[in-house]
């Protein structure tokens, strides 16, 4: 279902003026984000004053003109709320997506996402006031916390608790994986050398080496080299 990305009152859902957006790379994707927009603002008895849409130039930069505009009406209060598709839509910066929601709260605008199973933890759309409507800090806090963490990784801090497996083991897993080796092999070689599995256990099978070759050490790990 939609969720209310940023706080609101129950009684001001029931009246709004809203303005849309849309980005995608594809018409096609573009007019199905347009259609679900309209789809969810005349179920709700929302007026729509507009929909603004960019789409992907195939670029290194994308203009946003058409979210800039979103922006100015809200700001203008040609509209009160900004209905939009796809959350990860608004940015593809993680810093710039809290820069945009930290004002969306600070001008007390209204943000409505039609799929957020990225950015707040839910997926799916629907029809009715999502469950974080009037519910405070909450939204921002959860969106916050998940753009901090992809950030996080993205510049290579690790996330999450200590590792448990030892370098040497890390190192061995990784390079003989690099050389082409098969998961059960990999497995079959620790076993042979007596080595115990991250988990404290005694046999390797070739579950635990894929386990270990998907963490984010071992992906650390092979991009250190």
């Amino acid at each position: 279902m939609s969720l209310i990305v940023t706080p609101v009152a129950e009684a001001m859902l029931a009246n709004m003026r809203v303005v849309g957006y849309a980005h995608a790379g594809e018409p096609t994707d573009l007019r199905a984000q347009v259609d679900a927009i309209r789809r969810e603002v005349g179920t709700r008895g929302w007026e729509l004053v507009t929909v603004f849409d960019d789409a992907d130039s195939g670029g290194t930069e994308v203009a946003s003109f058409g979210l800039t505009g979103a922006l100015a009406a809200l700001a203008s209060r040609d509209a009160d709320a900004l209905v939009v598709a796809r959350l990860s839509g608004l940015t593809g910066s993680v810093s710039r997506l809290v820069e945009l929601l930290e004002r969306f709260q600070r001008n007390r605008w209204v943000l409505v996402a039609l799929d957020t199973a990225e950015g707040a933890g839910t997926d799916g759309a629907g029809c009715r006031p999502g469950p974080w409507a009037g519910a405070g800090e909450r939204p921002l806090v959860g969106v916050r916390t998940r753009a901090g963490i992809a950030a996080r990784r993205a510049a290579g801090v690790r996330v999450g608790g200590p590792r448990r497996c030892p370098d040497d083991v890390l190192d061995r897993v990784v390079r003989l994986r690099a050389s082409g080796a098969r998961l059960v092999d990999i497995a079959a070689e620790m076993n042979a050398a007596g080595i115990v599995t991250p988990g404290g256990g005694s046999r390797w099978w070739a579950s635990h080496v894929s386990r270990l070759l998907a963490t984010q050490d071992a992906r650390a790990w092979r991009g250190g080299g």
